[in-house]
């Protein structure tokens, strides 16, 4: 198998699903893959027509690439180009080619991906970075920055390669590496698993190993640090909390232990360490919110008041954005109708929103 753009991406999200991808592994998408890519395919129609319609000065052309560029005024947008080498097959959205300007470089080439999400990540860039450096490959002139298309608004953000080069070498040297060799890679759970085609089976695995990253929240480092220690599975995990050594660390401002919430599970337990000081209240307001965390709006506000022996429950609304200071403006005069209480929360979501 060569290097495609599904195992560029699987690399850099898990390196076991482009292990299970080399070895012709399928397994069923989820709803989130099925609805990005519908997305993805609605943003790239949206963005040709924006060409199409506002920028005149550029020719949409169909054609292979490489290919030879007459000298012309007009620039042109080459969609879908699919650029091959010995070892890869890459695709793009659209390749971008217009006259430079200077006699030294006399054509600039921007190759363009489009990223349904209304944010794009660091992979996103290294991604496109890789792919760049392997068109580089078959090209006569050097691309040196790359352009994304992201979200509903088609905003737009240039990379250059220069501040990812490295990052990018890597993932190339690695992949090369690892197509060469026979080796599994380590699995872990990760929050990426939720949305991956291959989650029950993987799940599953580690289960029957009772795996530490089965933890939740646990990084791969931390999962090898204690693998070097031998301890490989939760329940052996669980046997190494100290009370006084944990003491001690929260003193430093760590109060987290993976090791505690080991014991937890194996005893089937949920152990209070210190017993928080809370302030006791006729009326306690318990409030949850529900949002898009990238597009900063909060959707949905709950509410649950008791007191008196007295319970009221409270769901406040926003349909779109223009509502959510209404809601918020109605959170604080419902919570306002009182003088003596204690709110709660879970989480830091709510006191960032708030």
């Amino acid at each position: 198998m060569i290097i495609n753009d599904e195992l560029i991406n699987s690399w850099l999200i898990c390196k076991y699903k482009s292990y299970l991808i080399l070895n012709g592994e399928h397994g069923r998408k989820s709803d989130y893959e099925l609805i990005n890519r519908r997305l993805y395919e609605i943003y790239k129609d949206k963005y040709l027509e924006r060409i199409k319609n506002t920028y005149h000065e550029y020719q949409i052309i169909n054609s292979p690439f490489p290919m030879s560029i007459n000298a012309q005024r007009i620039s042109n947008i080459i969609m879908n180009p699919v650029v091959q080498g010995n070892d890869f097959s890459i695709y793009f959205d659209a390749i971008e080619i217009a006259n430079s300007g200077t006699a030294q470089k006399k054509y600039k080439c921007i190759p363009i991906s489009i990223n349904p999400e209304d944010k794009f990540t660091k992979n996103n860039k290294i991604s496109l970075m890789v792919k760049i450096m392997l068109l580089n490959r078959v090209t006569n002139y050097v691309v040196d920055v790359g352009k994304i298309i992201y979200g509903k608004e088609l905003r737009k953000s240039s990379v250059k390669i220069t501040d990812y080069k490295r990052n990018a070498k890597k993932v190339l040297d690695e992949l090369s590496i690892f197509m060469k060799s026979s080796d599994r890679p380590l699995i872990y759970r990760s929050d990426n698993c939720q949305t991956c085609e291959f989650e029950e089976r993987c799940r599953q695995y580690l289960i029957e190993k009772d795996d530490l990253s089965l933890l939740g929240g646990i990084s791969l480092n931390e999962i090898i640090r204690r693998n070097k220690r031998g301890l490989f599975t939760i329940n052996a995990l669980s046997y190494n909390f100290r009370p006084k050594k944990f003491k001690k660390t929260r003193e430093r401002g760590r109060p987290f232990s993976y090791e505690l919430k080991a014991l937890a599970i194996r005893d089937n337990k949920t152990y209070v360490f210190d017993l928080p000081k809370i302030k006791s209240s006729r009326i306690e307001i318990y409030i949850d919110f529900e949002g898009i965390p990238h597009e900063n709006f909060v959707y949905l506000i709950g509410v649950i008041i008791r007191g008196n022996e007295l319970e009221e429950k409270i769901s406040l609304w926003a349909d779109s954005i223009n509502q959510e200071k209404e809601i918020f403006e109605k959170l604080l005069s419902i919570i306002t109708r009182f003088e003596d209480y204690v709110v709660y929360h879970y989480g830091s979501y709510e006191t960032k929103e708030l």
